[in-house]
């Protein structure tokens, strides 16, 4: 019979199985005879499983819906062309048996739909290693299908779609490109299953502004995956959420709800609070010019439900030259969303809030709401009792910018009511973010930049602890630009102030110079000297400061822990150098991002003398205990992000050699140009960090010679014997004072 040459393996069942196909599609003389009908049910009972070769639609749907459990179907050299002439394959599955579609390599072409396939049985189906070009894909509802090294090229419509009564959809290795929308999940959280899980597979060149993965109301998890030059949103997501180890590269759109690379939709199940956890992933030159912005994530309410029920979080990513052109946050933004939203270990660089950054363009002035450059959180309306928090820890921000406020970072709450916005900023570094103020006064466009790394605007619940800000800047020269750092603006005498404490503020530039670092407009909060805002280096609030750096007046207010800086507050005597020449960018732990597209975290480590002059006083609230590597905090901690333990080495009667300093020593001189710290970490289990005392040729005192470095502690508590210690020797780092002994030669 010509069907025996189609059996490529079959246990003692595997006869009977190719003559029930036979009775269906009704090519046997003896069909329907009693020992033909007979035989089915009694193979069925073996364990074996078949692989047979269909050449046609009919022998796929005949031998699909006789299925046992594990047949593999081969598609044979001739399905191709019958594809392209009787598709589509319609399948009604009730039996609970799974099997695979193994193409082997066959490109299925058809103007139409491809599969439409209704699994009542709850079967799992295998489709494996086939192309599906042009058409409108595969429509699955009920069961289970996975998809193994499978292209979807140039469908005119969704390449997967599930129907309203939902499925468990697995997408492995596999290649979507330029179709109009490669996934749809309309399973709305049916009970008979509605989960996507994407692994080790690309999406690019969507065709359409449709969303390329829309999992609205499915469980969705994502890894090892890339989406790229997409016109559409890349992730629509409302259930229960997990991105990982992804890359979402050069994905440019103006269409649907405008966040391109992800949505973090409400959803229609409003009893469920699902998590959304996006972690190492990459986040590089993505581009929205809607009226929503969040190039890389959009959290969006809707006018139905005012609210995202939800925790978000962001841990371990990198995002790089992101932009939203015509509205606010160029990486993320939250929007009017009573959502929980977390970002920790990440680094955004060079993101912009606004695209044209040419006054002469005839855009330029159409900018007044691109606020927050790499992220904006906004509680503008009510709609849930729940507040929206913000946690932001261990982040970097580098080279942002927004063409009107907020540099990096904006915090808007609701006006007039305290609580329904509550940020808490800690262990972050902010360098070379600016902000150009493309305001609004009377109608008039105004360059009045606020915040050239934060903005804090309205009824903000907002802590900003342990931070260092360097180099950051708002403003223009023909224009006002308050709070080179951050500047708090909008709010009422009502809820709580915000709290800036144990922070660094240094090298940041304001117009006028006044304002340089931080700026608060409103009353009662505008007093530099308020207990909520201490332990910080820098903190002027509209107090000016001299070419070196030192406050021209008091008038009450704390600068620096309750002192005044003798030194004035310069870069050289905030930060600790290498050798004396340039500030100590310390990078740290492990990259952050994607496998294939990640970046460096680094902090820039204190002074010494910030140390032992205006260490800290103990952080207002809630204690931030680890620094940004993760060292614990002494019990006056360091301001900025790092902690530091060091040794100091004191030449005494002598002079110090500079040219001797050893070369890379993490060091730092004091502003008399006597001392040297040492630097090192903090101690890990009680255990100190070690440094290297100075060699001999170090320090120099004619007529005299160097008998080592004596310790400003005695050998046992209360004891009299001070050790000395030779150069060159390892010591402690716990904070001690070393002074060069001198002999009369």
């Amino acid at each position: 019979m010509k069907n025996e040459n189609r059996i490529k393996f079959f246990g003692r069942r595997g006869l009977a199985r190719l003559l029930a196909i036979a009775l269906v599609l009704g090519l046997t003389a003896g069909a329907g005879t009693g020992v033909l009908a007979a035989d089915p049910p009694e193979a069925a009972s073996v364990g074996a499983f078949a692989v047979i070769e269909v050449n046609t639609v009919a022998e796929l749907k005949a031998a699909a819906e006789s299925a046992d459990e594990g047949d593999v179907f081969t598609l044979g050299a001739g399905f191709e062309a019958d594809f392209t002439a009787n598709a589509p394959v319609l399948l009604a599955l009730t039996s609970a048996n799974g099997f695979t579609v193994d193409g082997g390599g066959a490109t299925l072409t058809y103007p139409d739909q491809h599969f439409s396939i209704r699994s009542t049985g709850g079967a799992t189906v295998t489709f494996k290693d086939i192309g599906f070009e042009n058409g409108t894909g595969l429509y699955l509802e009920r069961g289970a299908y996975i998809f193994e090294n499978c292209t979807f090229t140039e469908t005119v419509s969704t390449a997967i779609a599930v129907g309203p009564n939902g499925a468990d959809v697995t997408v492995r290795n596999c290649e979507f490109t330029n179709n109009v929308s490669a996934i749809s999940m309309n399973g709305y959280g049916s009970s008979s299953g509605n989960s996507l899980q994407i692994s080790s597979s690309r999406f690019s060149h969507g065709a359409s502004s449709n969303p390329v993965v829309h999992a609205y109301a499915a469980t969705l998890f994502v890894s090892n995956t890339e989406f790229s030059e997409n016109t559409g949103t890349s992730i629509i997501g409302s259930g229960e959420t997990a991105i990982t180890n992804c890359d979402f590269i050069n994905n440019v759109t103006s269409g649907y709800s405008s966040g391109n690379a992800i949505i973090v939709h409400p959803g229609l199940d409003t009893s469920n609070r699902y998590n959304f956890a996006i972690s190492d992933c990459s986040f590089i030159g993505n581009g929205v010019s809607g009226s929503l912005g969040g190039a890389a994530i959009l959290i969006s309410a809707t006018s139905a439900r005012e609210t995202v029920d939800r925790s978000v979080t962001v841990d371990r990513c990198y995002f790089s030259g992101n932009y939203a052109a015509g509205d606010r946050g160029g990486a993320i933004h939250a929007y009017n969303a009573a959502v929980n939203l977390t970002v920790t270990d990440s680094v955004f660089e060079g993101n912009t809030a606004g695209k044209v950054a040419d006054p002469s363009h005839s855009d330029y002035n159409g900018q007044t709401d691109t606020d927050g450059g790499a992220i904006a959180v906004r509680r503008f309306a009510g709609g849930s009792s729940d507040p929206t928090t913000v946690s932001i820890r261990g982040c970097n921000f580098k080279d942002n910018h927004a063409m009107d406020d907020g540099g990096a970072l904006l915090m808007e709450g609701l006006p007039g009511v305290p609580g329904t916005l509550i940020a808490d900023i800690a262990n972050c570094t902010f360098e070379g973010n600016s902000c150009d103020g493309k305001g609004v006064t009377s109608g008039v466009f105004t360059p009045e930049g606020a915040g050239g790394a934060v903005q804090l605007y309205g009824i903000t619940d907002s802590r900003i602890t342990h931070c260092t800000f360097y180099a950051n800047n708002t403003g223009n020269t023909s224009g006002n630009g308050s709070g080179g750092a951050v500047a708090v603006e909008g709010m009422t005498a009502v809820g709580n102030p915000p709290v800036l404490s144990n922070n660094i503020f240094i090298a940041n530039t304001g117009y006028p110079s006044a304002q340089a670092n931080v700026y608060i407009a409103d009353n009662p909060y505008n007093d530099a000297g308020t207990a909520l805002n201490n332990g910080n280096i820098g903190y002027d609030n509209g107090k000016s400061y001299d070419s070196a750096g030192r406050p021209v007046s008091a008038g009450g207010d704390t600068y620096i822990n309750g002192q005044l800086p003798g030194a004035g507050i310069t870069t050289a005597n905030v930060f600790a150098e290498m050798s004396g020449t340039s500030p100590v960018k310390a990078y740290f732990g492990a990259a952050t991002g994607s496998a294939t597209n990640e970046a460096q975290r680094y902090c820039y480590l204190p002074s010494p003398l910030t140390d032992e002059l205006y260490r800290g006083a103990a952080p207002y609230g809630a204690t931030v205990s680890l620094d940004v590597r993760g060292y614990l905090r002494d019990p006056s901690p360091n301001a900025g992000a790092a902690e530091i333990y060091w040794t100091k080495f004191d030449p005494g009667a002598g002079e110090w050699d500079t040219d001797e300093i050893p070369a890379g020593a993490i060091a730092s001189l004091d502003a008399a140009s006597r001392t040297w710290y040492l630097i090192a970490n903090p101690p890990v289990l009680g255990v100190y960090d070690t440094v290297t005392a100075f060699p001999s040729r170090s320090v120099t005192l004619p007529g005299y010679s160097f008998q080592g470095w004596k310790s400003d502690r005695p050998d046992t508590p209360g004891g009299s014997d001070y050790p000395t210690v030779q150069a060159g020797a390892v010591v402690s780092s716990a904070k001690q004072h070393y002074t060069a002994d001198w002999l009369h030669a």
